[in-house]
């Protein structure tokens, strides 16, 4: 006999390393305990899974398991590092998830090829053992049972519901098959057994066959195999049927039952090319049918001359009765109650480690919001410094102790000189003028266009009259344009006061400021005694320490960021299941108050700055003693105003000369359109003048060119 052979899955090793990192954080013992447990479990898995085990690896496979268990409980499931198997429908696609009951379900899987793979040897003896292999196989069916039941896992294709029972079918249908043919091979079973066996394994072929037919992870082959063995099991009840009906002399019966068994099997052996293999149940089936087409015509001839019975139809067999002799057997190994684990008992379970998660969850946000709140602290902080820097900068510009804050003055500058300087605002403002006089020149020429066409055309009135010059007056024909014209006017005037305005503002910049560096402006143009006092040496040297002392405070509190919550917390939450993660929270920003209390920090920032405050008020007053040339301070101020003019005057010539662009663009257009109306007027004048110069055409009179001759 043939089994139906069970596809082999194939994996791959695991990342221990990942799973060691990762079970770590949850471990109330050291990496290395949790590494070795882990080494143990890779290397039964490399025994069992990636390696191809055998009948003799029970005792392995039952360690396997109740370590696949403990993970489960403890990790609910979840896997750091993915379990990577190939799919039973082809060794080159592979499923990966992150879950141990995917692990455990292939597992389970493996288990099965190992039965079958015994039930197979067992077959194969000098002298089969049908009841080992018969144990074996239901031991098949079991495995898929319990995978049903307790392993179906969503999203793969291998362990969807339709697959798995097909598979239990498929296997209780073969080992019942091999109660069939123990029957066959001894001779112990009557006809009319053998028929209800035979129905009772083609029926659960066809639970089999609608199960894989409706799976979209079953091979087409079992789909086509279990409904041939359906088929062919169906002829044999209806083969036995029809011989159990011969020795009971019911000759129309046998002839009925012997028509249905050859109708199954021509239904299946029209199914020979479908699957391009050699298959041994075609083989069955062909010898079954020559053997029934035999039968059927020995029947019939000797029904038709001796028995003379009454042959009923398919329609009137009733269905045959079957028999099950089989079961799924879930394995010992998994059905066995399970016990306290003495596997990675370090671990903690889901419950506790969620619970841990909740804590550590809340704990970041806590010290999120405590940082973000220095964080804002300090930022309003530098904000008040860097005010105090730029104030003592302001006055102590050019002094070797100090420095002049004048960065954004020197980036206008740049920014100017990167635009173009002066060479382009001057540039820019002689191009708008042409502009306009472009505008002006095209404006005049398109009403001198005009002009000179009213001239010629009151000419030539005055020439002809106007009982001859008759067409339309020019200021008609032309008032179109001339309105457009005038329309525009308005627009040149706008155009005109806005240059006028420019030009001033453009007079008021200092082309000194816009050439020349801010630096060397303020050296030159306002020079100040570079000796300080001994009081401003000594306040500014406070000032710097206060400085100094507001970094260090900031950098204090920066370590916030780094911070790294106690494992205190972690041993509270898995020493007592009792341990409320909420009051350790209270716990824990009380322990941040300690190390960086909100109030103090701020109490301590406005006291530092309270101090600067008055140190750089007096500074200031200690300068002003010292200096009383207050130039600096105006030239800042007429730098500032120089840079916004320059920008002020460079916009505003560009939306000039943008406007005056589309402003002329437009007269020209209408310059041609005044070209083609005085052409037009021209052609039209020469036309009529053509006209008037011919004279008019008299009718011919024959008499007077007569000759008169006197009498």
């Amino acid at each position: 006999m043939d089994i139906i052979e069970l596809p082999i899955k194939y994996t791959s090793p695991l990342n221990i390393t990942l799973w060691a990192e990762y079970l770590s954080q949850y471990s109330i013992v050291s990496k290395e305990r949790i590494e070795s447990e882990l080494e143990e479990f890779e290397n039964l898995r490399r025994k069992l899974c990636i390696k191809l085990p055998s009948f003799r690896d029970q005792q392995v496979a039952s360690v396997y398991l109740e370590m696949l268990d403990t993970l489960e409980e403890k990790l609910a499931g979840a896997a750091p590092s993915c379990f990577t198997w190939s799919l039973s429908s082809s060794p080159n696609q592979l499923e990966e998830f992150y879950d141990v009951r995917f692990e455990h379900a292939n597992f389970i899987y493996r288990l099965a090829n190992v039965y079958q793979a015994e039930a197979k040897a067992n077959l194969l003896k000098q002298e089969p053992n049908f009841i080992q292999a018969h144990k074996f196989l239901q031991l098949c069916a079991g495995c898929f049972s319990y995978i049903g039941k307790h392993c179906l896992y969503p999203g793969s294709l291998d362990f969807e519901s339709f697959l798995i029972k097909g598979w239990e079918h498929c296997f209780l249908a073969q080992a019942q098959s091999l109660v069939y043919q123990k029957g066959l091979l001894t001779n112990s079973i009557r006809d009319s057994a053998l028929s209800k066996i035979a129905v009772g394994i083609a029926k659960l072929y066809d639970d089999a066959h609608h199960y894989f037919e409706s799976s979209i992870g079953a091979q087409s082959y079992f789909v086509h195999i279990t409904f041939l063995e359906s088929l062919y099991y169906h002829s044999s009840s209806f083969f036995y049927l029809a011989r159990d009906a011969a020795s009971k002399h019911m000759y129309g019966n046998q002839i009925a039952f012997l028509e249905l068994a050859s109708h199954h099997c021509k239904k299946a052996l029209k199914k020979r090319f479908d699957i391009p293999i050699s298959i041994k149940v075609y083989e069955n089936l062909g010898t079954l049918s020559s053997v029934l087409d035999n039968q059927l015509r020995q029947a019939k001839r000797d029904n038709d001359f001796i028995y003379l019975e009454q042959v009923p139809s398919m329609q009137d067999i009733s269905d045959c009765d079957s028999v099950i002799m089989v079961q799924s057997v879930i394995p010992e190994i998994l059905s066995n109650p399970k016990k306290s684990s003495t596997y990675f008992t370090s671990i903690v379970d889901s419950e506790t480690r969620r619970r841990c998660e909740q804590f550590y969850k809340k704990a970041e946000t806590v010290l999120r919001v405590r940082d973000a709140e220095m964080l804002n602290m300090s930022t309003k902080g530098d904000e008040i410094v860097n005010g105090l820097k730029n104030r003592i900068a302001y006055y102590y510009c050019n002094d070797d102790e100090s420095s002049l804050n004048i960065q954004p003055i020197e980036e206008n500058y740049y920014k100017i000189k990167d635009s173009g300087g002066h060479e382009l605002l001057t540039k820019q403002a002689a191009s708008l003028t042409t502009l306009f006089n472009d505008i002006l020149i095209t404006f005049q020429q398109c009403n001198d266009i005009l002009d000179n066409e009213k001239e010629r055309n009151d000419f030539f009135i005055l020439k002809y009259g106007t009982d001859r010059w008759r067409r339309v007056p020019s200021e008609i024909a032309s008032k179109e344009l001339k309105d457009e014209l005038d329309s525009l006017r308005i627009n040149l005037i706008n155009m005109e006061n806005t240059i006028n305005d420019t030009k001033k503002l453009f007079e008021k910049i200092n082309p000194v400021y816009i050439t020349t560096k801010p630096e060397l402006l303020i050296t030159e143009l306002s020079p100040i005694d570079k000796s300080l006092s001994s009081l401003e040496r000594s306040l500014l040297s406070t000032l710097k320490n206060h400085f100094q002392s507001w970094e260090d405070l900031k950098d204090k509190r920066s370590l916030i960021r780094s911070y790294k919550i106690e494992p205190q917390y972690f041993f509270e939450l898995t020493s007592s299941k009792a341990a409320d993660p909420r009051v350790l929270i209270s716990k824990f920003e009380k322990q941040l108050d300690n190390l960086w209390n909100l109030k103090e920090k701020k109490w301590t920032q406005n006291k530092l700055f309270d101090e600067m405050s008055k140190l750089v008020d007096t500074l200031v007053d200690s300068y002003n003693e010292r200096q009383s040339n207050q130039s600096i301070k105006h030239l800042l101020q007429e730098l500032n105003e120089t840079y916004q003019l320059y920008w002020e005057v460079l916009n505003e010539i560009e939306i000039g000369i943008n406007f005056g662009n589309r402003l002329l663009d437009l007269l020209k257009r209408i310059q041609s359109k005044c070209a083609d109306y005085a052409n037009q007027r021209m052609e039209e004048a020469t036309s009529l003048i053509g006209k008037i110069s011919v004279p008019a055409r008299q009718p011919f009179n024959p008499n007077i060119h007569q000759i008169r001759f006197k009498k």
